[in-house]
């Protein structure tokens, strides 16, 4: 029988939002709001305190996770073929997981476990847009870089021990050479290099002094899920609605991080040397550190109630299928430009450089904006593309003057997803990625 329930963002809160009832204000553990015990994971309160909640059911968990299918929901003869459907795939960002599980259970099938690996990649690839732009000054280039949420959750999310995102900078110049990085990660050694430029972006729980005391363990961060009884730090990027006073009432609040109200996206900024000629970004998420491999392998040696050697056992299914490597998420390469151009008194400035803004809204319902420069005259084409990589629409197919050149693009026949929008003009190409919510 059908139940509204089951298409509600509410039927994913039951497992999604994940508190401790023996780390809770004043230790009352009968009477609270499921919400109001000790954060572990709020997903699902990030989902309510963000604009997704109020946007319909393409903006739920299902819209998202679970699309519609055809096909039938009883196995009764009688029973109708149905076009609204929710497939039971519920892919996340989990890309490591199913590569072990045959270790563990054989007789499963790698190539589907394989299949659902790929489309947590692919459900990756549509969590975020990154966008910047590198600019010469007196003192050397700096380049700025923005990292914009498009779930409808922080991002990342979830389960908080091992799982980060982070952002990757190479700055090469002229004849291709290095001349800068951050974010470096050791793929033999499956580490990433301490950085204090890097922006990496992860919930990090940890131990009081007090309870670390009744414990007779160190205080700080660790991976003791059910007895850490603080977050040390949280400054995972909020989704689109978000608020500090709504993420605050749910106790899903940045920590050591601070974002204003409305923002959906972190800013930062990169001191490059004065030869950065081209500036390359890609943002990681990874499932699993070396950390959390390592801590789950050694906190199980001699562990009587681990029946199966289940730590070493999960550590060499790490080491065996690549630990955990990072899947890309977006990635950016830009050419540095003069901050300034000469402009004959009384001229329009020209800009230094070609360039597709960032669209607004996004994502968006209705309609998205577009902004474009163009240091010269020439012929320029704009167009939208799904996300297999087919056309969509055409929007701009002319010869443009140099200067600045706003563009809109509705999209009223489409449906709920993420599309690519990619500016072409002369030797330059650039794309920005927009999501449509229905």
């Amino acid at each position: 029988a059908q139940d509204t329930f089951q298409a509600s963002a509410a039927l994913c809160g039951i497992c999604h939002d994940v508190s401790n009832p023996f780390h809770t204000r004043d230790q009352e553990r009968i009477f609270l709001p499921p919400h109001a015990y000790a954060p572990l994971e709020r997903t699902y309160s990030e989902w309510l305190m963000s604009s997704f909640s109020s946007e319909g059911p393409s903006a739920t968990c299902q819209g998202c996770h679970m699309g519609s299918v055809s096909g039938f929901a009883a196995s009764i003869p009688s029973a109708p073929e149905r076009n609204d459907v929710r497939a039971h795939d519920l892919t996340g960002g989990n890309t490591f997981v199913p590569l072990i599980l045959a270790e563990f259970w054989p007789g499963l099938d790698s190539s589907l476990l394989r299949r659902g690996a790929d489309r947590a990649a692919e459900t990756l690839r549509r969590a975020a847009m990154l966008s910047g732009d590198a600019a010469r000054d007196s003192g050397g280039v700096t380049a700025r870089f923005r990292i914009t949420n498009l779930t409808g959750h922080k991002l990342p999310t979830g389960y908080p021990e091992g799982r980060r995102m982070w952002l990757s900078v190479t700055a090469t110049d002229s004849l291709g050479d290095t001349v800068y990085r951050s974010g470096v990660y050791d793929e033999a050694a499956a580490a990433l290099i301490p950085d204090p430029s890097a922006a990496v972006y992860e919930a990090v729980h940890g131990l009081t002094d007090s309870m670390a005391g009744v414990y007779g363990l160190a205080a700080g961060p660790t991976f003791l899920f059910s007895l850490n009884d603080t977050v040390l730090s949280d400054n995972r990027i909020p989704p689109r609605g978000f608020t500090n006073a709504g993420f605050s009432e749910r106790l899903a609040a940045p920590v050591g991080a601070a974002y204003p109200d409305g923002a959906y996206w972190d800013d930062v900024e990169y001191p490059l040397p004065a030869a950065t000629a081209r500036v390359t970004a890609t943002l990681w998420y990874q499932t699993m550190s070396r950390e959390y491999a390592t801590f789950l392998r050694d906190e199980n040696a001699g562990n009587p109630f681990d029946w199966n050697s289940w730590g070493e056992k999960l550590y060499d299914a790490w080491e065996k299928h690549g630990k955990s490597a990072p899947a890309p998420v977006d990635s950016l390469t830009i050419a540095v430009a003069d901050t300034v151009a000469s402009v004959a008194a009384g001229d329009t400035p020209v800009p230094s450089g070609y360039r597709l803004d960032l669209p607004f809204p996004n994502p968006f319902n209705a309609a998205v904006s577009f902004r474009f420069f163009l240091p010269r005259s020439g012929w320029v084409r704009i167009a939208v593309y799904d996300a297999a990589g087919r056309p969509v629409a055409t929007l701009v197919d002319g010869r443009y003057e140099p200067g600045e050149h706003d563009i809109k693009f509705s999209a009223p026949a489409l449906s709920s997803g993420v599309y690519l929008v990619r500016l072409e003009a002369g030797p330059f190409f650039e794309s920005r990625k927009i999501l449509l919510i229905r």
